[in-house]
């Protein structure tokens, strides 16, 4: 069970039946909002895994949140999670697909959104691709929070990193694609 730690829904519980996935601490997660301001902002949580951060941003104002997952079980367990919220239909999407299916989809929707939460799996290799696929659905002031252990090393040499914090073993780097 993980607890919502800020905004509206704060202190509700959503509940995760699977042992495959590492949520996201609610250290990490108070880090993240009290980092960057997502009231009445669109957020894109790809590798969602329990949705627990999109989930997060909408307690805390977000416009619309889309969640982006390729498990069914995860997915099935967030739509759940959110109708247990009583969180309107309106104010979410799910795409059940892999991260460039899914970015794919988006941009064809002509999806654009101003922050981006990228938690992807352990063994992930392609950050400079996910990276640079985001363009077509970002906007130039949007930002990019990726979160990842600290024995992975991170080489970004076209993003530029805005700000950059460690909390145990784990890294947030928050990023824009835009250059100054």
């Amino acid at each position: 069970m993980l607890r919502i730690s800020g905004g509206q829904l704060k202190g509700h519980k959503i509940f995760i039946k699977s042992s495959k996935v590492k949520p996201t601490s609610e250290l990490v997660r108070q880090a993240i909002f009290n980092t960057v301001e997502v009231e009445n902002l669109s957020f894109l949580d790809v590798f969602c895994g329990t949705g627990i951060v999109g989930i997060e941003a909408l307690s805390r104002g977000a416009s619309f949140v889309c969640f982006v997952d390729n498990d069914n079980s995860l997915i099935q367990q967030l739509k759940e999670n959110l109708l247990k919220l009583e969180i309107h239909q309106e104010k979410y999407k799910i795409i059940k697909a892999n991260w460039e299916s899914s970015i794919k989809i988006l941009e064809k929707e002509n999806k654009k959104f101003d922050i981006v939460f990228l938690d992807p799996f352990y063994n992930f290799k392609d950050y400079q691709k996910l990276l640079n696929s985001l363009s077509p659905i970002i906007h130039p002031y949007s930002i990019i929070i990726l979160e990842h252990s600290s024995r992975t090393k991170i080489e970004l040499p076209q993003p530029i990193l805005i700000d950059q914090k460690t909390y145990g073993e784990t890294i947030l780097k928050f990023i824009s694609l835009t250059k100054p």
